[in-house]
């Protein structure tokens, strides 16, 4: 069916815009919230930041939970009524259904906030959390109609539902937390008034895709469908911010701001690599069935560690004049910790790749359990490493977690598909980037060192490159 080039197919040429624009979406608000974000650190300080941090994980952890996966579910559903009023019936009995369960899932974890915050060692924070809690409902509303757009190919107002998010959390925060100095309450607030606004906003502008009857035999379906996603998408929750709440009676608040800035500059990595994972999908699709399927995702994937690999070098070498920007020399004990969770970006790009095998063969469930592998794997280290160190513990634990998914993937799609990576370049390339960091911190990192570091990997790998496409072309 995707026989011809990219530039000839228009369903591909579709497919790439709606890509490159969803990318944009995508980066607009993470890049303007790590614009402001130093401006928050210095107003909150680093203890301040930490408490934030932890704060915010429960707000994740809580939508997932409400949000039941309901874009997912929409996506097999909603798309297969054709009829517009069946839409709206069927996105009507959606919103029902995350708005109930979102306010059971608010109801319960308000009553247990006075045992979390005890948890974390943190009793003034039950308010706080529960103020979050009260927005929940809203930010189930937006990501279902988001999700909504999304298979609309609404490239237009899903920008300007997330142009609205980003300037009211901005303004609220920069209102609230830099010039009315409220700290820690300001920012739950503006994240609370955050999700109201973008709920609200919304509604109204997809009123007359959601304008319809809600219908009990299909909010049922949708429950049945999409319960059983909870499971693994909270254990992506797991993966990404349980180690928040482990160090939370290990290590002081200050030290958790280290890790929780540590994490954020790690995000901007992230950053880089999701527009890659965007734009690769679509077109390794197309190489599905092809007898040189094989041969573009091997390629592809040292291409990619090609890149990325300087890329955290940089990251990680230049990570006390980043730090610096977010709170001084107070940042500057993070810089140690991004060493293991640059492994979490490095990692997801792989998984993009790896995982093209299942994903084109229907066999998503295998992604699920991978993911699932890696929490687990991820609590077991974070129990082990966290008591003996800290929040190193915890970095450590999540990086080698975050090989596990790509690990697994690759090794139970050998069958389906048998791809020739090259294992020698990819090791070859990843222990030159580990001996040049080791010898650049071992020679006291100054700019002139860390550029020649760079600057030899970038050489050596560029020349094997260039070997590789000789003897392809």
């Amino acid at each position: 069916m995707l026989k011809y080039a990219p530039m000839q197919n228009p369903l591909l040429r579709r497919l790439f815009g709606a890509t490159i624009a969803y990318t944009l979406v995508g980066l607009v608000g993470p890049a303007v919230g790590f614009v402001l974000t130093p401006l928050y650190v210095r107003a909150l300080g680093m203890a301040g930041y930490g408490t934030v941090d932890l704060l915010q994980t429960l707000t994740h952890v809580a939508y997932t939970a409400a949000i039941i996966g309901m874009p997912m579910v929409l996506a097999s559903l909603y798309v297969q009524r054709a009829d517009e009023s069946e839409r709206a019936d069927v996105l009507a009995s959606a919103l029902a259904v995350v708005v109930a369960w979102a306010m059971a899932v608010a109801l319960v974890l308000s009553l247990l906030a006075p045992w979390l915050a005890q948890l974390t060692q943190r009793p003034d924070t039950v308010w706080l959390m529960q103020i979050q809690l009260l927005a929940l409902p809203f930010g189930v509303v937006h990501g279902t109609l988001v999700g909504m757009l999304r298979l609309r190919e609404a490239v237009r107002l899903t920008l300007v539902l997330t142009l609205v998010g980003v300037v009211v959390t901005a303004a609220v925060r920069l209102t609230l937390v830099v010039w009315q100095g409220w700290g820690i309450p300001g920012m739950v607030m503006a994240a609370a008034a955050t999700h109201i606004v973008n709920g609200v906003v919304a509604l109204v502008l997809t009123r007359r895709w959601w304008w319809g009857r809600v219908d009990l035999p299909t909010m049922q379906l949708l429950w049945r469908r999409g319960l059983p996603l909870v499971p693994s998408n909270i254990a992506v929750w797991l993966l990404l911010y349980q180690d928040r709440w482990l160090l939370a009676g290990v290590i002081t608040p200050t030290a958790q701001g280290h890790y929780a800035v540590a994490a954020l500059l790690v995000s901007l990595l992230a950053l880089l690599i999701d527009p890659f994972r965007n734009a690769w999908q679509p077109l390794a699709l197309t190489y599905a069935g092809k007898a040189t399927a094989g041969l573009f995702y091997a390629t592809s994937l040292r291409v990619y560690l090609a890149v990325a690999l300087p890329a955290a070098m940089v990251m990680g070498l230049w990570a006390p004049e980043l730090l610096w920007l977010f709170g001084g020399d107070a940042a500057q004990p993070a810089a140690r910790l991004l060493w293991p969770l640059l492994l979490v970006p490095l990692c997801s790009g792989v998984m993009t790749i790896v995982g093209i095998v299942p994903t084109i063969h229907g066999k998503l469930a295998m992604l699920g359990w991978s993911t699932a592998a890696a929490a687990v794997v991820n609590t077991l280290l974070n129990l082990w490493f966290i008591p003996h160190w800290g929040a190193m513990g915890a970095g450590v634990a999540t990086g080698l977690a975050a090989m596990v998914m790509p690990v697994m993937i690759w090794w139970q799609s050998r069958p389906m598909l048998a791809v020739a990576y090259d294992w020698l370049a990819l090791a070859g390339y990843s222990v030159l980037a580990v001996v040049g960091v080791v010898v650049a911190l071992w020679l006291g990192a100054d700019w002139g060192v860390r550029m020649g570091v760079v600057a030899v990997y970038g050489a050596v790998v560029g020349l094997c490159e260039y070997r590789y496409l000789r003897r392809w072309r």
